[in-house]
């Protein structure tokens, strides 16, 4: 298994921002409480096809040409079928169409600023014409959006191509990529070289602040979000209970008390919907903690464990099921329901080695309707537009 940073540039929004993260992590890896092997199917699959993207770009080839090819990760099997291809070429050929001397996979020493530091870079180009470099990251993942803007990570890369390829006097900008395929596509930013020196004396005063045992716990979404200790640090714990707004030294023979809805302002409210999903996955882990306890013999006092409603019934041999019911029932013994848009998308459109239906997805088109988007609340710095009180109105014109 590949070896990993103390300080890898994927973790620098957590260890730039929390420096005492650093140390507890380290505490509960030889305690035994973190394994710093395990990861997440998720994580295995980006994994998968960080890894076709890469094979691809160095030899030349196209993500089209990697389908039906299977990458094992951590004992899985991950394929590359026609819908991680098509999700992955656009990204490689914006790469490929990009001028310079292109670099994959790259390990870059960071060591100038952080002693013993490295990272691996997706992808570099550097453009010694245009005195630019470009960082180029692949984010698989479909959930969150990441952000080009304000990036650590590519940043970090950055700091090490310069340093690397001794780029600092021969770059007067560098441009750092985002391709989120499943997420908002390819998102951009563009700092210069000043800035880019001026981030890094950042990273080199962060890094110092990690061994400094008064280096205080700073808990916060974006830090604690893939935090393998966030489930056993007291600062996260004790900031999420603010959130909730408990008491814990509330008489637990009575219901708590919540501060009443009057009481709380308008910027404290968002405050608390902006960070309620952590207070939720509190009380998820909480719950989970408690059956544990209970499984263990341990139950939490006033608790016990008993068996639930019983699962939906299930056929244990469908085959026998149908030769059983058809004789009596014929065609009522069956449903039918016509393929989901995205079923039928997947199986007729145009791929590189399937000629698809253009004709039958076209006809298609003008049978679709889709229900427009739900308000949802985000952060004020959101590019998306903001609804205001008049729309309803100007749409019913």
């Amino acid at each position: 298994m590949a070896a990993h940073a103390r300080l890898g540039p994927s973790s620098a929004d957590r260890w730039m921002v929390c420096a005492a993260s650093v140390r507890l992590i380290e505490r509960l890896t030889a305690d035994g409480k973190i394994d710093p092997r395990s990861s997440s199917g998720a994580a295995d699959e980006g994994t998968a096809a960080h890894q076709i993207r890469g094979d691809a770009l160095e030899l030349g080839l196209d993500a089209w040409d990697f389908i039906g090819t299977k990458q094992t990760i951590n004992g899985v099997d991950y394929l590359c079928d026609e819908e991680m291809a098509a999700h992955l070429q656009p990204g490689m050929d914006w790469v490929n169409d990009q001028p310079g001397d292109v670099i994959v996979e790259h390990r870059v020493d960071l060591g100038r600023w952080m002693p013993g530091q490295f990272g691996t870079l997706d992808t570099a180009i550097i453009q010694r014409m245009r005195r630019r470099a470009i960082i180029d990251d692949l984010k698989y993942g479909a959930g969150v959006p990441v952000d080009a803007i304000g990036t650590r990570q590519l940043r970090i890369y950055g700091i090490g191509v310069l340093d690397n390829f001794d780029l600092w006097d021969d770059v007067d900008e560098i441009v750092l990529v985002i391709d989120q395929p499943r997420a908002g596509g390819m998102k951009f930013w563009t700092q210069t070289t000043e800035e880019l020196l001026a981030f890094a004396h950042e990273v080199k005063a962060a890094a110092l602040r990690v061994d400094d045992p008064a280096a205080p716990f700073v808990p916060g979404d974006k830090q604690c979000g893939f935090c393998p200790a966030k489930w056993d640090c007291e600062a996260r714990q004790d900031w999420i209970i603010e959130i909730s707004g408990l008491d814990l030294d509330d008489d637990i023979a009575s219901e708590p008390q919540l501060p009443a809805r009057a009481r709380i302002t308008p910027e404290r409210r968002w405050w608390i919907v902006r960070h309620s999903h952590l207070v939720e996955q509190w009380f998820a882990k909480l719950h989970e903690d408690s059956i544990a306890a209970a499984k263990a013999g341990s139950p939490d006092p006033g608790s016990k464990l008993v068996l639930g409603r019983r699962g939906n019934r299930r056929y244990t041999d469908e085959q026998a099921v149908e030769e059983l019911l058809e004789p009596v029932l014929g065609d009522d013994a069956f449903t039918r329901k016509v393929l989901s848009v995205s079923q039928v998308e997947k199986l007729l459109k145009p791929g590189r080695k399937k000629p698809g239906n253009p004709d039958v997805l076209s006809a298609l088109d003008r049978l679709v309707t889709q229900d427009a988007g739900k308000p949802i609340l985000v952060p004020d710095t959101d590019d998306r537009p903001a609804i205001t009180p008049f729309d309803d109105l100007l749409d019913d014109d």
